[in-house]
Order: C-alpha cells, then structure tokens, then sequence
C-alpha cells in the first residue's frame, strides 16, 4: 500500500505547480520554490555563501518593471573565474521563472 501512496503523490506532484506570486513570504535561497526538489542554497552552494543576500524574500531579489520581472543579485566580492559559468548556468535558470507581482502564492 505505501508503494502505491508514493506513486500516486508522485503523479499529484506532475499535475500541479508552485506559483510564487508577490514573493514576500518565500526565502528566494532557502526555500523550495523552483521546479528543483531542493532550494537554490543547494543547488548552488558556492553562490549561496557569497550571496550578501541570503535569508531575504523572493519580493527582495528584484523588483518589477515595464519588461516583466528583474532579478537584482548582490554578492561579498567579485566572483572568480571558475564561479562565472556557474553563475551564468544560475541566472539563466532564474530568467525563465515567472513572478507573479499581483497575486497570493497559490497551487495551480
């Protein structure tokens, strides 16, 4: 019985979606938010230890303008070489999550 318990929240999980709306009760690091299973803090651990932003709001990581959506990432230092790819490979991941500025954060 609890095989088939899994497998039908599994299937509940395919069906549904997280839509963050405002972003003012969700920790944009620490938080599951995004399509991931995991929060972004472990996904990117090295960018989440140089981010002068952790424990802050998805609403807090940027603002909205006349384009949609504009993330505004702040970091303790300048990032090394090795850490522009991963950085690169982390906005364009963000880019594509959409915030909903005039709505609750709701299941759909």
């Amino acid at each position: 019985m609890l095989l088939n318990q899994q497998h039908e929240t599994s299937a509940l999980k395919n069906q549904i979606e997280w839509r963050v709306g405002q972003g003012d009760k969700i920790r944009f690091w620490e938080n599951n938010w995004t399509d991931e299973d995991r929060p972004l803090m472990t996904k990117y651990p090295n960018l989440y230890q140089i981010s002068k932003q952790q424990q802050q709001t998805i609403s807090l990581m940027g603002s909205h303008n006349d384009a949609g959506w504009e993330w505004n990432f702040s970091w303790r230092r300048t990032l090394f070489d090795n850490e522009v790819a991963m950085t690169a490979e982390f906005i364009e991941e963000i880019a594509q999550l959409t915030i909903h500025h005039n709505e609750a954060y709701s299941w759909v």
